[in-house]
């Protein structure tokens, strides 16, 4: 038997939808209906944070490597009690735990000042290796913040691959991307014009985080405060999974009762393992 965890993240027109109830939401699996067992709420619960930079050559060209310092900095000038920081690097198909979980913040700060780029990319192994190293101890309010320009040039698995990959570390990544441009833009000529935006974006969306684009210091702290304010006030849903049946990817949907068309809900789309224990009737 296993246990799910859902964090969601519910925006309103102004901002956040706070003082939600367990009763307020819906989940479905499989597009059939099930019960949700645990529901944690609150902005004052710790949150957890992997930072996962991109070391390769191409990171180390014009203020990529600074813009990533000013952001881990601006994450750990925002720490509150409990909250716990951990760094991985990439390059050349090698993925390194520098600092695990629970870091010391001069710990975090030496290791980012070390940071050079060199090697090449191979992104999507990296992000495939997630699973193994973001611990299930952290707190629910747990997140990858994925480092890079986008590039990837050395990896063996391809974007749909790594995504699915991706999928057994139940956890949100939000991936802020260095000069990578908007998923939305299109080119005069028809397509994306930044196409590396849009495998970023699916990263982000398919794992219940989100994309952000980087281009100045201002969008670095923009991006940071979007990041630490959507994990202070997530509602994290939990159900346990069957001790028995097979183990497969499973759909996951989620609503709020009568108010959806009117709030913003960021959730993971999927887990692997069995079928969640208790599913209501759908009849």
């Amino acid at each position: 038997m296993g246990y799910v965890l859902i964090p969601v993240v519910v925006r309103a027109r102004n901002g956040f939808a706070e003082r939600l109830s367990k009763a307020d939401f819906q989940v479905r699996v499989d597009e059939s209906p099930i019960e949700i067992e645990s529901f944690e709420s609150g902005a004052l619960a710790p949150i957890g944070v992997l930072f996962l930079q991109d070391l390769s050559g191409s990171m180390g060209v014009g203020q990529k490597l600074a813009q990533s310092r000013a952001l881990v900095d601006c994450f750990l000038r925002q720490r509150r009690n409990g909250d716990e920081f951990a760094v991985a690097s990439f390059s050349d198909q090698q993925l390194f735990v520098e600092v695990p979980f629970p870091g010391s913040l001069p710990a975090i700060r030496e290791v980012a000042t070390q940071w050079e780029g060199y090697g090449r990319t191979a992104l999507h192994d990296a992000v495939a290796w997630l699973p193994d190293i973001v611990h299930s101890r952290v707190s629910p309010r747990r997140a990858v913040v994925l480092i890079t320009d986008g590039v990837d040039n050395a990896s063996v698995l391809d974007p749909a691959q790594a995504r699915e990959e991706i999928r057994h570390a139940d956890v949100p990544v939000h991936v802020v991307g260095l000069e990578t441009g908007s998923f939305e833009t299109l080119h005069p000529e028809g397509g994306k014009m930044h196409p590396l935006a849009d495998t970023l974006n699916l990263i982000g969306w398919a794992t219940g985080g989100g994309y952000h684009p980087v281009k100045t210091s201002g969008d670095v702290i923009h991006a940071c405060k979007t990041i630490v304010e959507s994990l202070r006030h997530q509602y994290v849903l939990g159900f346990p999974t069957r001790a028995e049946g097979g183990q497969r990817r499973h759909e996951i949907d989620v609503e709020i009762s009568g108010r959806s068309k009117k709030l913003r809900i960021t959730y993971r789309r999927s887990y692997e393992g069995t079928l969640p224990r208790r599913m209501e009737s759908s009849g």
